[in-house]
């Protein structure tokens, strides 16, 4: 009985990890696989990470600025927020499209007036990643009470920081009341920015679009968007997929961009 009741039980992790990949169903940007962010914690990573912010001019020429802070990716709005060490209170960071932070081992930029993770760049082609959470679920349940300042909603209790970062909220007490929400499911949202050159993406001039046969097709040649569908349809590219989307980018960059 005991061996059966083991081999249930090693069954039952199991599935447990199998349903865990596919919940997932594409690599996740958050730091840890058991993290889930909470309306009182609504940020991609488990706590705040050591960091800088650098300017990024030719993607050789790397230039530090100012100092080290503790940075995290609030997901509404994805913002950058940063812990300022003189009053210990989480601020905005003026991220500007021509500067770029490391963040677990992950290469962020501003674009769109959104942080995404810069996935890869071909000349002025770049292909990003941005993780969003899934509001319209979340509101359907606990009504308008995001957005608020550091109180309370009646209805369902969970504090919730100002979407803006502007009321600076003391990271002492985020992170006393980290566990105190609702879960916010995640979703990762794929893109393309392009521009005439990198230094006019740089300038917030690029043309940000949501990835899709389509948006990829009009950075080819028209010589070459035939083979890009054959190649799509032989591989049985998913567009909602993000190994695949990467796939698709590849061999975009092999058979050189418009």
């Amino acid at each position: 009985m005991k061996k059966i009741a083991l081999l249930i039980f090693c069954g039952m992790l199991g599935m447990t990890h199998a349903y865990s990949q596919t919940e997932s169903g594409e690599i996740k940007t958050i730091a840890k696989s058991d993290y889930r962010p909470q309306t009182s914690w609504p940020y991609l990573y488990a706590d705040f990470q050591e960091a800088e912010v650098h300017t990024d001019q030719d993607s050789s020429d790397v230039i530090e600025i100012g100092i080290k802070a503790l940075y995290n990716i609030h997901l509404r709005g994805s913002l950058l927020h940063y812990v300022d060490k003189v009053d210990g209170k989480v601020h905005r960071s003026a991220f500007l499209p021509s500067q770029y932070v490391m963040l677990a081992g992950r290469k962020y930029v501003v674009r769109d007036g959104k942080v995404m993770e810069l996935l890869s760049r071909q000349g002025n082609t770049e292909l990003l990643l941005q993780t969003d959470g899934q509001w319209q679920q979340l509101f359907r349940y606990q009504g308008a009470a995001y957005g608020m300042e550091m109180t309370a909603s009646a209805n369902e209790g969970l504090y919730n920081s100002e979407l803006s970062g502007l009321d600076r909220p003391s990271y002492e007490v985020l992170c006393q009341r980290r566990s105190d929400g609702r879960e916010i499911l995640m979703r990762d949202v794929y893109y393309l920015c392009k521009g005439a050159s990198l230094q006019e993406i740089q300038q917030d001039k690029g043309e940000v679009e949501q990835v899709s046969r389509k948006t990829m097709e009009r950075l080819l040649p028209k010589n070459k968007v035939k083979a890009f569908r054959q190649f799509c349809k032989a591989n049985s590219i998913n567009f909602r997929n993000g190994q695949d989307i990467r796939k698709a980018f590849e061999w975009l960059c092999q058979h050189k961009l418009d």
